[in-house]
């Protein structure tokens, strides 16, 4: 019954071929059937789309490949291009360094969507995959809780997301921002007077392989969005340096009660949250009328 409605799957990748091989082996032991793959490329040149266009030919998934080029690349750009292909009434955005960690992982996708007519947006659970530095695992506790509920608040997340085809077509994402363009779309959805449902069951680990730089970056351009976006939601330097305190004590007491090994010392620990700290705040401070350097957009 289920499996009349049709599913699309966007997923953007850059460089990312050994997380491929994970993710498309366990697309194919999905008991939902009735899905589609739109694969969007911004440049890889590891043999990301080589495997792709295999899998196409040898196994008949049923993928569409599209490019986008290096230089054109931002995050809402690439989502559009996909969701202007996708056949589906539901579209999930899944990164290609996100794995879902149940064969039900669409299947569940569709039945959050039947809870309510109203439903626009549902977006799913983000556990760290065990090669995930430690703090990133703790923002993601932090973030992404163990139980379901509908929100009314805009934050909204793409590594692990969907929508309805048809709520997209009415306010595409913004191509312009730095980031969070997933957190613009939900502000939109709840002017709309859709909902949003967070569900706990649609879970996926997340693999984060940052070097320390792309940490600060990707802080900085997130900071730098959540201020167009929202504002009046600006931190200033005493807020955030209040913040970052507070994130240094939190890890170090929970780190004996964690899993991940990686990152995980109390060095690790202070270059993470320095980072995180330094990239939001370069972020806020910097112009909003200011041109983005591209360069922050060349990252996962």
């Amino acid at each position: 019954m289920l499996n009349s409605l049709k599913v699309s799957i966007v997923i953007r990748c850059l460089n990312e071929l050994a997380n491929l091989k994970n993710l498309f082996v366990l697309l194919k032991k999905q008991t939902f059937t009735n899905f589609e793959i739109i694969f969007v490329d911004s440049g890889s040149d590891d043999g990301s789309l080589q495997f792709v266009e295999k899998l196409k030919e040898d196994e008949y998934l049923d993928i569409t490949i599209l490019s986008i080029k290096k230089e054109e690349f931002t995050f809402g750009r690439s989502l559009n291009i996909g969701f202007k292909e996708a056949k589906g009434k539901i579209i999930i955005s899944l990164s290609a360094h996100c794995f879902p960690t149940s064969n039900e992982w669409i299947e569940q996708y569709v039945k959050d969507f039947n809870r309510s007519d109203k439903i626009g947006i549902v977006y799913g659970r983000q556990i760290a995959h065990e090669n995930t530095k430690f703090s990133e695992e703790s923002v993601l506790k932090k973030l992404f809780l163990n139980k379901s509920s509908f929100q009314n608040h805009s934050f909204n997340n793409n590594g692990n997301s969907a929508t309805l085809k048809s709520l997209w077509s009415l306010y595409n994402f913004d191509e312009d921002l730095s980031g969070l363009e997933d957190i613009d779309y939900a502000k939109f959805v709840l002017k709309n007077e859709n909902e949003i449902y967070y569900s706990a069951e649609a879970c996926v680990e997340h693999y984060h392989d940052e070097s320390y730089s792309q940490i600060r970056n990707r802080y900085k351009r997130e900071a730098f969005a959540l201020k167009i976006i929202y504002p009046k939601k600006k931190k200033n330097l005493f807020q955030l340096f209040t913040m970052f305190l507070k994130d240094i004590i939190y890890d170090l007491k929970n780190k004996k009660f964690s899993n991940v090994n990686n990152g995980k010392n109390n060095i690790d620990i202070f270059r993470y949250r320095f980072n995180q700290f330094i990239g939001t705040y370069r972020g806020y401070k910097k112009n909003i009328y200011e041109k983005y350097e591209k360069k922050y957009f060349y990252l996962r």
